[in-house]
């Protein structure tokens, strides 16, 4: 340990350690605290005014060096309380009443008190030693933290748990910029540094997105999601240290923003380190639910000046407050008010702020089965393949399918497709090692319509899922396509036996379609009600014509990837059985069927389809297209795997 020269009139030749200057500091932070803590427990008589006129008695603004203002707590011990804990990851009753008094054992910093709590409390453990101080100095060096340079802004202003209106945080955002849309922040408890109190904590996160972004989420994910509009416009939300012109500006991009927010740690109940599971917060949206000392204090402490309407007492709150005012109607001197140069957007979506519904959601932990980790599991071992090496379709693992699709209901196979498909040798054949399936004009008078092509499947013969044997199953065909407008090749599932009902309640699963130019691959799940269909799809650019490409999907009971050429672009989550949004799902399912309807076998197609809804390509292109010769679908091979446990 190194030690350092104690600098003092009185002692001579006196050498400490960090440690024990570390110590001293401490105790003298202390005492001093404790001194000035007494000297603030008076009536309301004695120190009249705001939290703001308090703060003259004790530290100065942090940005002078101090502390920040501080103020006595008082009231009961808040026993209640402390035996409650965050509720679970359930919909509960949103609380819409005040804090527990200041003085609680798990809720310290709800009260007057509540910025002392947040940048007092130390952080558990030694001292912060030289040689590891070096280390950071050396890796400050060396290592790239491009992501943290990356962040560019710091604004300061509350939370609220999601389910309870009392329980307010302060948080310092540190974001930067991903995209024009969207801003990701890391949340802080101040943005203070250094000994004995050893800085800030990391109490959380928050993702920033768009207007339009939002709109786009999901409605059941949207619940999760908090506006921004009256804590931009009224002023709440401050850029420390910024220009009112500059300030002006990133707030206008922010008012019609949304927030999603975690905090990890929950500083205001007093909690030495992040106890518990993350718990979603929430934004104010109207007059009367801040707290008005915590407004005060840190207008004083970064000299600025929010409304005066802030200062009005805790209020019960309506369903859905609307008590928003006109923002021109209380502007104070420094700008960082009610922000009236700023376009307010006309509403909020009604989605967001779920918490006003009445109730609120909120997280929990419980207890589920472990998913063993790969390194637990056998190799891959082959269960089924065809690699096309005869001159005929094997029949014992193969089905022809013909027609337009209207022995099933279905004329132009429910995609207005043009084609009828045949068992002809023109249509599907084997040679050369591939299975070939042809699209080709049939000439004026044919039987057969203008166009033919070939399908097969599997049903009957082989059908497959994820079974305790197989936990993971993975199919993958190697194909080769050719581009032209309106041709559409597919390698896709449908349910062996259609229980959950007709599609899409059952599930489709397209491991690979593609189209026209054939220069991009997307591959889908189908699933949700009859005429309300939901789907889950993703896909990635690749120039696919000319080349063989390796097509596979990963399945198992809770989730599915595909690949290209080994390289993943697309994974989906059952929504019952992991939470996911968006998630899979079927409406003809009970709760013995999380993952539905993709828990059940299903079996394997392969066809090139002409014309059709993918999208609509005009029946001239296709004309022109086939006119100039056939355009074929070239297969390798078919594998399916398994990967048991050990």
């Amino acid at each position: 340990m190194a030690s350092l020269p104690l600098q003092h009139p009185c002692i001579e030749n006196h050498t400490m350690s960090e440690q024990d200057l570390f110590a001293i500091e401490t105790a003298a932070e202390v005492q001093e605290t404790a001194a000035h803590f007494d000297a603030l427990h008076h009536t309301e008589e004695e120190l009249p005014g705001s939290f703001a006129a308090k703060a003259a008695i004790g530290d100065g603004p942090s940005g002078s060096g101090g502390s920040g203002s501080r103020s006595a707590g008082g009231g009961a011990s808040g026993a209640d309380e402390a035996a409650a804990m965050q509720p679970p990851l359930t919909r509960t009753p949103a609380k819409a009443e005040g804090p527990a008094p200041a003085g609680s054992p798990l809720n310290p910093g709800v009260g007057p008190d509540a910025r002392q709590s947040q940048t007092k409390n130390q952080v558990p453990g030694e001292p912060v030693k030289l040689d590891t101080n070096a280390l950071d100095v050396g890796r400050d060096l060396l290592q790239s933290f491009a992501p943290i340079k990356a962040i560019h802004e710091h604004v300061c202003a509350w939370h609220f748990y999601a389910n309870d209106l009392g329980r307010q945080v302060e948080a310092h955002h540190y974001c930067s910029h991903p995209s024009e849309e969207v801003r990701q922040c890391t949340l802080w408890d101040s943005d203070q540094t250094g000994k004995p109190w050893r800085g800030a904590r990391l109490i959380g996160i928050e993702y920033i997105i768009s207007e339009r972004l939002f709109k786009e989420l999901p409605e059941e994910e949207k619940r999760y999601w908090h506006s921004h509009r009256y804590e931009v416009g009224s002023g709440l939300l401050v850029a420390p240290g910024v220009p009112d012109i500059a300030e002006r500006q990133d707030m206008q991009k922010l008012i019609g923003t949304y927030g999603k927010t975690w905090h990890t740690w929950q500083v205001d109940r007093g909690d030495p380190l992040p106890y518990g599971p993350p718990q979603l917060m929430m934004a104010f949206t109207g007059d009367g639910q801040v707290r008005p000392e915590l407004v005060a204090e840190r207008d004083a402490r970064y000299g600025v000046s929010t409304s005066a309407s802030m200062a009005s007492p805790l209020l019960p709150l309506s369903p859905r407050p609307t008590n928003i005012p006109d923002p021109a109607s209380q502007v104070a001197d420094k700008g960082k008010q009610r922000r009236e140069l700023l376009e307010w957007p006309a509403s909020v979506d009604p989605a967001a702020d779920h918490w006003q519904s009445g109730s609120a959601w909120q997280t929990r932990m419980e207890r589920v089965p472990r998913r063993p980790s790969r390194q637990w599991w056998d190799a891959l071992q082959s269960l089924w393949a065809d690699e096309f090496d005869g001159s005929v379709l094997d029949s014992s693992k193969w089905e022809y399918m013909e027609g337009d699709g209207s022995q099933f209901g279905i004329p132009g196979w429910g995609n207005n497709e043009l084609q009828n498909y045949t068992r002809r040798w023109t249509n599907v054949r084997v040679m050369n090692g591939n299975l070939v399936l042809q699209a080709q004009a049939e000439p004026p008078g044919s039987s057969y319509g203008p166009y033919t092509s070939g399908r097969i499947r599997s049903a009957g013969r082989f059908f497959i899922a994820p079974s305790d044997t197989f936990p993971l199953i993975r199919i993958q065909a190697r194909i080769k396509l050719e581009a032209g407008g309106g041709m559409w090749p597919a390698f896709w599932m449908l349910p062996e036996n259609w229980i959950y009902g007709n599609w899409p309640q059952s599930g489709e699963i397209d491991i690979m379609e593609a189209k026209n130019g054939m220069d991009y691959v997307l591959s889908s799940l189908h699933f949700g009600v009859v005429g309300g269909q939901r789907t889950i799809n993703g896909g990635t650019a690749a120039q696919l014509a000319g080349g063989y490409h390796v097509f596979a999907l990963e399945w198992e009971a809770d989730r599915m990837r595909f690949y290209l050429d080994g390289q993943q672009y697309l994974q989906a989550f059952s929504s019952n059985g992991t939470g996911a949004l968006p998630g899979w799902h079927t409406s003809g399912a009970g709760p013995s069927s999380p993952h539905a309807p993709f828990d059940v076998p299903f079996h394997l197609l392969l066809n090139l389809a002409v014309g059709g809804n993918f999208p609509w390509v005009d029946p001239s292109v296709v004309a022109q297209t086939l006119a100039s010769g056939p355009r074929c679908m070239y297969v390798d091979w078919v594998r399916v795997y398994g990967r048991p446990y050990r």
